[in-house]
């Protein structure tokens, strides 16, 4: 069984998509991207 995320852990992970990326922030893409690098 995995262990449980907390939002506390999740806010001092490194940002893996930096600025500069040219996907608009009311998207969803670049939501859905950020989880996938956390993730990873």
């Amino acid at each position: 069984m995995s262990t449980p995320l907390r939002l506390k852990e999740l806010s001092k992970q490194e940002e893996l998509l930096t600025g500069g990326h040219r996907l608009c922030s009311g998207c969803g893409a670049p939501i859905a991207i950020r989880q996938v690098l956390h993730a990873a």
